[in-house]
């Protein structure tokens, strides 16, 4: 049985909620955000969420799923909420058969959310990838020596090794050794990728 831990500050709508599950899953009321270990699914509300908006950040590092409850709450809110590491958002005064149905998505391991609003987290989701992966290539790039990052460019403009190592007056076996060095640093493992690569992060 799936342990339902209440976080909500209106004792009515909180006994609402804890009578709407109570039947199917184990249900208890909450004062402070479990330990990170803590399974199941945490129902928080807005009121504690704004007053304490620092719990966003908490999670998406936690086991549990959160689903946020309030009352008309902003879609933006929602929006940034789910891309921290909420599960769902509904609002607090909704029947016992929606109640239902939304711990039981998060159960399942999809989200509550607004169909329309769907396709606006997963957008700023692989926005905020992009970014990511972006700052995580420059610094990987910021691990290749001035020389290193020279043949590599080289390499990008499909050059091979002999002219590589024409252009900046050092031996083949040189160009060789620091090729296996970008290789190893970037993690690439051949010319394609590096050239890609660099491509890909305007170098």
């Amino acid at each position: 049985m799936t342990p339902i831990l209440l976080f909500i500050s209106n004792p009515s709508f909180s006994s609402l909620w804890k009578q709407s599950l109570s039947a199917t899953y184990q249900v208890s009321l909450i004062k402070e955000i479990p330990e990170q270990d803590a399974k199941g699914i945490v129902v928080i509300d807005t009121e504690y969420l704004e007053k304490h908006p620092f719990l966003l950040t908490k999670f998406s590092q936690l086991q549990a799923r959160y689903l946020i409850v309030g009352y008309q709450w902003s879609e933006d809110k929602q929006v940034h909420a789910l891309i921290n590491g909420a599960a769902g958002y509904c609002d607090l005064d909704i029947s016992t058969h929606v109640i239902q149905q939304a711990i039981s998505s998060l159960e399942k391991g999809d989200i509550w959310l607004q169909r329309h609003l769907i396709q606006r987290v997963i957008g700023s989701l692989v926005q905020l990838n992009s970014q990511k992966s972006s700052y995580a290539a420059e610094e990987q790039l910021k691990k290749l020596s001035a020389r290193e990052l020279e043949v590599a460019q080289k390499v990008a403009t499909g050059e091979n090794n002999k002219k590589i190592a024409q252009a900046l007056n050092i031996t083949e076996r040189t160009v060789k050794a620091h090729l296996t060095a970008i290789f190893r640093k970037l993690e690439i493992h051949d010319r394609l990728h590096l050239a890609l690569f660099l491509k890909e992060n305007h170098y």
